[in-house]
């Protein structure tokens, strides 16, 4: 036997324990979702680097430990999580702590006319038609990502947020994803459902944590769907553990005139993958990524992006800032494909990317697939060093070359930074950034 054949029964005799106990497993139509994401993670197997979607990146590294759900998971304290959220956001909160729960922390009542928040276990009892509807409709295992079968098969716990038409959430829903605290080798897997329909407005805000001490593996998905006219700003704050291997999809289905806006910070783990999959699926959709990244020490950050403009007059934007330190390795792939029917449509992707470091690492791949005359589509990437004449003046002032290194590699990523809209999220996430690169926020920003 082959030692994936040995590691693939392991994971379906887990599965097979597991199965009546998962949430959701009285339903006939979940049941089969789960088996046929479990039998496709067994026929596929985790991806290698002759996946073409992970040509570079590499899980070598788990691919001889078995990451099944961990059996518990002590609640955190209050005093642990308020650290990690954001200051001056007071409204409906979501804390999971190893892909479950935690309604001692969490704040799901409150919200405006139209607006419900449930636990994904909570979801499957009392919403269980919106579920089938779309749950599992739009993140599957292609491109080789079949860690996100894998997570279909043995999610725990998760959210769904239904917007009604014409609601709106003015006040962010944070949202905090805690694992790796309890044991090595743990793995939460946790899965959101998020549903805007025609002309609603949502804030959300994600942020995902973990201990340094252990090894482990958070594998989440999160679909969103968005409605005719309706308006989600999703901001994600990856501060994962230093050991951690941090997997995430998010699927995005638009309808004509939705707008779509994802900000991403990724600091943290020691291999990061984020994928962002969006159907421009109606006319006049559009959809805004911006990305900013930190690998440093060995850290490897991948940003994996793709964009589908299926409808006439469709528009994405994306731009990605990438910083490499040391031995850190970052990648960013974007594809925006711009289907036959996508006429008048317009596509653009911007990669700037700071190497630190001669030992440090990017790769930048900015791609266009277009299929049709009528667009108007542009794509660059950069890789560079700091500037010499900007840090010989700095220095020529009497400021020390670590710290001119610093305040020159904050203000390249704060330009990103400075275009997220929400001032009490952009704040947080200088901060944030300020304390990765060892100097304080207000001697980078002037900020009090």
């Amino acid at each position: 036997m082959s030692p994936w054949s040995e590691t693939a029964a392991a994971y379906r005799d887990s599965f097979v324990e597991l199965r009546e106990v998962l949430p959701g497993a009285a339903l006939p139509w979940w049941r089969a979702r789960r088996d046929a994401a479990l039998d496709a993670f067994v026929d596929q197997g985790l991806p290698t680097r002759r996946t073409e979607d992970w040509k570079y990146t590499s899980l070598a590294g788990v691919k001889g430990t078995l990451w099944l759900p961990a059996t518990e998971s002590a609640e955190p304290s209050e005093a642990a999580i308020q650290p990690h959220l954001v200051p001056e956001i007071e409204g409906p909160q979501v804390v999971l702590s190893g892909g479950r729960l935690v309604p001692a922390l969490s704040r799901l009542e409150g919200l405006p006319t139209g607006v419900r928040l449930l636990s994904l276990r909570q979801a499957f009892e009392q919403a269980p038609e919106l579920l089938e509807q779309h749950l599992g409709r739009y993140a599957d295992g292609s491109g080789g990502s079949s860690f996100v079968d894998l997570n279909t098969a043995f999610v725990g716990d998760g959210l769904l947020l239904h917007l009604a038409p014409g609601a709106i959430l003015d006040t962010p829903i944070q949202i905090i994803h805690r694992s790796g605290v309890e044991q090595a080798y743990d793995a939460s897997y946790s899965r959101s459902l998020m549903i805007a329909e025609a002309g609603s407005r949502a804030l959300l805000v994600e942020t995902y944590l973990g201990g340094d001490d252990l090894a482990y593996i958070s594998n989440g998905v999160c679909e969103l769907v968005l409605g005719a006219g309706a308006e989600v700003d999703h901001y994600r704050l990856q501060l994962g553990g230093n050991q951690a291997t941090h997997l995430a999809r998010s699927a995005v289905q638009q309808a004509a005139d939705s707008r779509y806006r994802e900000y991403h910070l990724g600091l943290g783990g020691a291999l990061a993958r984020q994928e962002t999959r969006v159907e421009l699926a109606g006319e006049g959709a559009a959809c805004e990524l911006r990305s900013l990244y930190l690998s440093d020490a060995k850290r490897h950050h991948d940003l994996h992006q793709r964009i589908d403009h299926r409808y006439p007059r469709t528009r994405s934007e994306v731009h990605c800032h990438g910083l490499a330190d040391q031995q850190g390795h970052g990648v960013f792939s974007g594809r925006a494909v711009i289907h036959p029917g996508a006429r008048g449509s317009a596509a653009r992707q911007s990669s700037r990317n700071l190497l630190l470091s001669p030992t440090a690492a990017i790769d930048a791949r900015p791609q266009l697939e277009i299929h049709n005359d009528e667009v108007t589509a542009s794509h660059g990437a950069t890789i560079g060093q700091l500037d010499p004449e900007a840090l010989f003046y700095l220095r020529s002032r009497g400021i020390p070359e670590p710290r001119a290194r610093a305040m020159l590699t904050f203000a390249f990523a704060n330009a990103l930074i400075e275009a997220f809209p929400c001032e009490a999220v952009r704040r947080h996430a200088q901060q944030r950034l300020s304390a990765r690169l060892g100097q304080g926020h207000n001697e980078h920003t002037g900020g009090s």
